[in-house]
């Protein structure tokens, strides 16, 4: 059984929309995971800080702000 050419061409472009769903999910599945973990810093942060608890969300969300614009500069 032979292939043609058009079929390999159809055949390559399945592949390659796998591979893009494949570092799609990758990345959701990094991104809920850091969601998850920020979410964690800030409620540790209502129960820890009492009532500088203002100042810590401004440095955390700060914080967050800060190094999604690096990430975003690096793309």
């Amino acid at each position: 059984m032979t292939i043609s050419p058009n079929e390999a061409g159809a055949m390559l472009a399945d592949v390659d929309v796998i591979i893009a769903k494949v570092k799609q999910s990758r990345t959701y599945r990094l991104a809920a995971s850091i969601l998850i973990l920020w979410d964690a810093i800030v409620v540790a942060g209502y129960f820890w800080s009492g009532e500088w608890f203002d100042l810590w969300l401004a440095l955390v969300n700060g914080g967050g702000f800060v190094l999604c614009g690096l990430a975003m500069r690096r793309a």
